[in-house]
């Protein structure tokens, strides 16, 4: 089991979509919670990831539908995954 180092929690957001809020109030409330964060990754992690991460949450940002935002959201992932922070959706 892995010893989770930081722990994203975006489920409230994320458990609204897609029958209470659209794609684009959606985005925008995970992005403003996402970008809540970024201290808390340049305090555990440096600023070099702190700096990846702030690309990847602005990668998401500027996704225009869910095909890109699933790219932009797995890249996220494998970032979390590799510095063993767990983001929880649900």
């Amino acid at each position: 089991m892995a010893n989770w180092k930081l722990r994203i929690n975006v489920a409230n957001i994320w458990e609204k979509y897609p029958e209470e809020v659209d794609f684009e109030e959606f985005k925008s409330s995970l992005i403003s919670k996402l970008n809540t964060y970024t201290e808390e990754v340049n305090e555990k992690f440096g600023k070099d990831e702190a700096i990846e991460y702030e690309n990847l949450v602005d990668d998401i940002n500027t996704t225009d539908d869910e095909d890109e935002f699933d790219w932009a959201w797995q890249n996220l992932y494998d970032w979390a995954d590799e510095n063993l922070v767990w983001i929880t959706t649900f």
